[in-house]
């Protein structure tokens, strides 16, 4: 919106812009859409200001002859593409792809569980983890992640829990027995794996530099 103080939008325009910066802040996945609809709009408008701008003042830009031109240009172009190649050749290979992935996602705690398909019933699990576990491990019914980040689908319900159970407010517990809570997999150095260290019915059974699990016996009704 800050790109409209050069100059005023068409209805349409703003209308776009702002539609989009709607949705974008209403979920991240709309970034991308947010960005495809209004760099045209910004490319318009910081165009047209400077076209204003130069022929207010009666600018002459002097071009070097085409020749020169265009081979500078095409020399400029060559170590764009060759760095752009270089630099996404690089994040995208297998290894690194990898090296993203241990050190964001739970892949040693998820490596756990398939390993000990027996333990627990119910997770509860890092909201920013749940698409990898579901991924990991669906349709798998002792796996089945307690949230995931699509907000739409979990409902306000589910949400104020999980937010509950993570800023460790005075019904934490009873949330995680409404739900049959037996096992966390969680952030290390976190809150909530903080205070589960400190309680005699939780049991530490996996950590790593990003993760931990901690496993707890529900008593039967």
């Amino acid at each position: 919106m800050g790109g409209f103080a050069l100059r005023r939008p068409t209805l349409y325009e703003f209308l776009l812009t702002a539609i989009a910066l709607f949705l974008a802040l209403q979920s991240v996945r709309n970034v991308a859409l947010f960005v495809a609809a209004t760099t045209p709009v910004l490319i318009n408008t910081y165009g047209s200001w400077w076209r204003e701008y130069v022929a207010a003042r009666k600018w002459t830009i002097t071009l070097p002859p085409r020749p020169l031109f265009a081979v500078v240009t095409a020399i400029v172009l060559v170590v764009i593409f060759g760095t752009t190649a270089l630099r996404v050749g690089s994040e995208l290979s297998a290894s690194r792809q990898q090296q993203l992935d241990a050190t964001t996602y739970p892949v040693g705690a998820a490596d756990w569980l398939a390993g000990h398909p027996d333990v627990g019933t119910h997770m509860y699990n890092q909201y920013g983890w749940g698409g990898y576990l579901a991924y990991r491990f669906y349709p798998q019914k002792n796996r089945q992640v307690f949230i995931f980040g699509e907000a739409a689908l979990m409902g306000d319900q589910l949400l104020n829990d999980y937010e509950d159970v993570q800023t460790l407010r005075p019904d934490w517990r009873q949330i995680l027995d409404r739900y049959g809570v037996d096992y966390v997999v969680y952030n290390k150095g976190e809150a909530l794996a903080n205070v589960l260290a400190t309680q005699p019915d939780w049991t530490l059974v996996y950590q790593d530099s990003v993760a931990v699990i901690y496993v707890r016996a529900i008593p039967k009704s």
